[in-house]
């Protein structure tokens, strides 16, 4: 669960296109310092009275005034060191996972594809919301592909990166 944001964030910091974090610090004399680091997984910190924040939570939160408590940001375009406001948006768990790109253990090649040996044939299937839903066999990986951007469209709207917007279909 992330912990709340800090009423008083807007007094201290600022948007700020920029800074590679998205965030500046406000000062009494000089212009806005950037602030953040960059986390190994990808993502911004900031440190803010000895606590650290996810960077793209303090944007939304700097933008709209809201704080996105309890709730996902994700970030459209799926690069998690974009938190420019237009980028982010808040969503449930399972409509930012369905916004992810290709797996790198993935071995099909496809999102949502997997292949059956005892069966010789491809598998499409979807998760949502904690449930696997099985799409059927397919005789090529393609049509897989295909039967699982249809149900991720269908089930995800416009939060889905499916195959075909991904390139690979």
């Amino acid at each position: 669960m992330t912990k709340q944001l800090p009423a008083n964030l807007k007094e201290t910091f600022c948007l700020d296109p920029a800074s590679p974090s998205g965030l500046s610090k406000r000062t009494k004399s000089e212009e806005p310092q950037p602030v953040g680091w960059l986390e190994r997984h990808g993502y911004w910190r900031i440190r803010f009275k000895g606590q650290k924040y996810w960077a793209h939570r303090v944007c939304y939160y700097l933008h709209t005034g809201t704080d996105p408590c309890g709730l996902e940001i994700d970030h459209i375009d799926g690069n998690t060191q974009n938190n420019h406001p237009e980028n982010l948006r808040v969503c449930s768990i399972s409509l930012n996972q369905a916004n992810q790109k290709l797996s790198q253990r993935n071995t099909s090649g496809y999102k949502g594809v997997t292949w059956k040996t005892n069966r010789n044939k491809w598998a499409a299937q979807i998760n949502c919301a904690s449930q696997y839903f099985y799409l059927g066999l397919y005789d090529s990986a393609l049509d897989a592909a295909r039967a699982y951007d249809a149900a991720a469209l269908e089930m995800f709207g416009n939060h889905a990166k499916t195959n075909e917007m991904l390139n690979l279909v």
